[in-house]
């Protein structure tokens, strides 16, 4: 109902917000960090900036929405003062009451990015390798002017191996068929590595790691009608990115790992009683923006500016299904995922 809208879409989410038209700065990275009470964020931002080549052209905008100051992103970095008052460090607070999940906070969190030449969306819960910047330009580089690079890292125990074995594998998105929603699941396969460490070629990128020309915001823009959205925010994008003219690519070399567990964690959906009926509102705008269900199915206010958030005319979104190995009409899939090891 209209209540439960009221409260899905919150503060700001319909407000006319347009990406600047900010000058890119060569070599700059720019790290959008969206945080829930996550304890382990200060670490993430301690660690990026540390094992950075040249941390002072990394900027970071963080999204913060904490209930104690225990879970405050900067307690572990001596310099983030310092780093705020030079404009590295961007951030934005909300009440933990305030969130609405993730696709929530990385919408706020794109705002704050202000020219940098890369957009690099990663979760609070990172480990980075020495050098990570140097590697993560290098990747870019290697993939070419229009490219999306990224995919799930891998674990602590997973990088410390690769590290071993000279970075030999790699973990590629691919399609795992489909959720109890009918949507399009993605999962991940280990494989070899190609020479020089080159980005692997894929159709599907990951939430949790991903990197792409920070202009790429103008054309496809973060979608601020999304709250509370988990399943469907991976494929959504990806499609869009891809539709818009961007190629995809799964890391060639692993530049930090990611704790995916996190037993005990506070989560967003246990500390707001909305969240399901939110989600599923979310989701059916999900569904029709990817041509799944026809707009009589989605409540009124959640069809506006589909045009600004959907598909790009340069490729098609039949064409994206066939390639990804989703056949829609049918509910069937195939290039189904291998099992990681």
């Amino acid at each position: 109902d209209d209540t439960l809208v009221g409260s899905c879409i919150g503060v700001g989410e319909t407000e006319k917000w347009e990406v600047g038209g900010f000058a890119t700065i060569p070599g700059t990275i720019f790290v959008s960090v969206a945080s829930y009470r996550d304890g382990e964020c200060k670490d993430t931002v301690f660690d990026m900036f540390a094992k950075a080549k040249n941390p002072d052209s990394i900027y970071v905008g963080v999204v913060q929405q904490n209930k104690e100051q225990r879970e405050d992103c900067f307690d572990r970095c001596p310099e983030c003062s310092k780093r705020k008052q030079s404009g590295h460090i961007r951030v934005t607070n909300f009440s933990y009451m305030q969130a609405k999940g993730p696709t929530f906070a990385r919408y706020y969190a794109s705002k704050l990015w202000q020219g940098e030449q890369y957009y690099l969306q990663i979760d609070s819960h990172l480990k980075f390798e020495q050098d990570w910047d140097a590697t993560l330009l290098e990747q870019m580089r290697l993939a070419g002017p229009k490219a999306v690079v990224g995919g799930y890292p891998p674990t602590e125990e997973q990088l410390k191996q690769s590290r071993k074995n000279g970075y030999n594998e790699t973990i590629v998105s691919c399609s795992n068929g489909l959720d109890s929603d009918g949507m399009p699941n993605i999962g991940s396969a280990v494989v070899p590595v190609k020479p020089n460490h080159a980005p692997i070629k894929v159709m599907e990128m990951a939430a949790g790691f991903i990197a792409f020309p920070g202009t790429a915001l103008r054309e496809v823009p973060y979608d601020p009608l999304l709250s509370f959205a988990f399943m469907g925010e991976e494929i959504l994008f990806s499609a869009r990115l891809w539709t818009h003219g961007y190629d995809i690519y799964a890391i060639g070399k692993p530049v930090c790992s990611h704790h995916y567990t996190r037993a005990g964690s506070p989560r967003y959906n246990h500390d707001h009683i909305e969240a399901e009926g939110c989600r599923v509102l979310a989701l059916r705008r999900i569904q029709f923006l990817l041509g799944l269900v026809p707009a009589s199915s989605v409540h009124p206010d959640y069809i506006i500016d589909a045009d600004k958030y959907g598909m790009g005319k340069v490729r098609s979104l039949d064409d994206f299904w066939v390639k990804s190995g989703f056949h829609m009409k049918t509910g069937t899939t195939t290039k189904v995922c291998e099992v990681v090891p």
